[in-house]
């Protein structure tokens, strides 16, 4: 769930720029395939939609993202990804324990095909050893943040 809470994810009111997320590991490793997504969320720097969605394969926990159509984005034409962006995730676990996951243009196209929602995504891979360290009270919490680009990424 977004803090705070949104009830009903069909008519979400966009969250931007900075958030926090977070998912309980039993419901996602015992939900037979089914993936935990995020409500969809906007970057305020260039007004494109991204997604997170967590799954559980090969005892590994995948965390996904990917840019998604806006609301008002037509699927009849192809979306092309031309602004660069940089977005991290820090975990912050038990005992100070953090882990940082970044996503960025630079090593991969978040353009979204003609008649498609969303783009290919990226993800990043927990173990299932390691969930236990970076849970706390029941949940694993994402505090998420898009960055400005460096030059160097560009």
């Amino acid at each position: 769930m977004i803090v705070p809470n949104i009830e009903d994810e069909s008519n979400y009111s966009p969250i931007c720029t900075a958030f926090q997320w977070k998912f309980n590991p039993a419901d996602v490793k015992f939900n037979n395939g089914i993936d935990k997504s995020s409500p969809p969320f906007y970057n305020i720097m260039n007004a494109q939609c991204f997604q997170l969605v967590v799954d559980f394969q090969k005892n590994n926990f995948n965390i996904s993202f990917y840019r998604y159509r806006g609301k008002y984005d037509h699927n009849v034409n192809e979306m092309w990804s031309v602004t660069t962006f940089d977005f991290q995730i820090h975990v912050l676990g038990q005992n100070g324990k953090l882990k940082i996951f970044e996503f960025h243009t630079k090593y991969n196209d978040y353009s979204i095909p003609k008649f498609q929602m969303r783009s290919k995504g990226m993800y990043h891979k927990i173990s299932n050893g390691e969930i236990g360290s970076l849970t706390v009270d029941g949940y694993v919490h994402l505090h998420c943040f898009f960055n400005k680009v460096h030059e160097s990424m560009t």
